[in-house]
């Protein structure tokens, strides 16, 4: 259904690693921006969400393009004890489109989207994790937050109501993620080894699909080769080696 190691002049190039966990896991990433990257993470994402797959969109970009289209700064997140089916519920979210039906999959208020400076202040009453809370146990080496599960918010998906097994969450960007990718470029530059901070995306992800019985990570990363889009990129390219060789 996807092509590996494939890239093309006008497309974002995607990887998947089909590693020996409950969950594949989809990086999306080319070397410049303005080709689609987001747009492609978004629909991919809802469209597996509608193949009745569980699915997380991680926004691993510090420009934030991502959560600024799929979350509006007025939405309230599921109670916990009373989350509402993947179809219903409030959200906003971006254009997703259903290449057959032509007809959006999520739909977007552009009223209620916000700049991505904005985004941790905007949505710091409704989401109390993003994409550096997340990481941030990892490199502060604090103990006691290593097995803390970050919450993702849900987001409904248009023609997928109760009884469907369709879960579409997301995990917010922040602008603060640059600082985790500077602490990596230190360390490749000193010659230093640390496991948990080079293996933090990966302890990340075994850790999401424990807990949200995930059959689809998608990354959407920053355009460039920063330390941290080659730490992700590298490390899937590795294991997908070792499975092969």
């Amino acid at each position: 259904m996807f092509a590996e190691h494939r890239s093309f002049a006008f497309a974002p190039a995607v990887t998947m690693e089909t590693a020996k966990m409950p969950a594949k896991r989809v990086s999306v990433w080319f070397f410049k921006g303005g080709v689609g990257k987001t747009m492609t993470s978004i629909n991919l994402a809802a469209q597996l969400a509608k193949m009745e797959y569980k699915v997380a969109l991680l926004d691993f970009d510090a420009q934030c393009s991502l959560s600024s289209l799929l979350l509006s700064e007025d939405e309230e997140p599921p109670a916990a004890d009373d989350e509402p089916p993947v179809g219903e519920g409030g959200g906003g979210a971006a254009a997703a489109y259903d290449a057959d039906a032509e007809e959006p999959i999520i739909r977007s208020d552009p009223t209620k989207q916000v700049r991505p400076e904005d985004i941790d202040a905007k949505f710091k009453h409704c989401l109390t994790d993003n994409a550096y809370s997340a990481m941030l146990p990892y490199f502060s080496s604090i103990v006691s937050m290593i097995d803390d599960v970050p919450q993702l918010y849900k987001l409904p998906v248009e023609g997928v109501g109760a009884g469907h097994g369709g879960k579409f969450w997301v995990l917010a960007g922040s602008d603060k993620l640059s600082k985790h990718d500077e602490e990596l470029a230190r360390l490749h530059f000193d010659g230093a080894d640390s496991i948990t901070k080079y293996g933090a995306f990966e302890h990340l992800c075994k850790k999401l699909e424990r807990h949200y019985n995930l059959d689809f990570i998608v990354v959407d990363l920053s355009p460039g080769t920063s330390a941290f889009n080659r730490s992700v990129i590298m490390r899937q390219a590795v294991q997908r080696c070792c499975m092969t060789g």
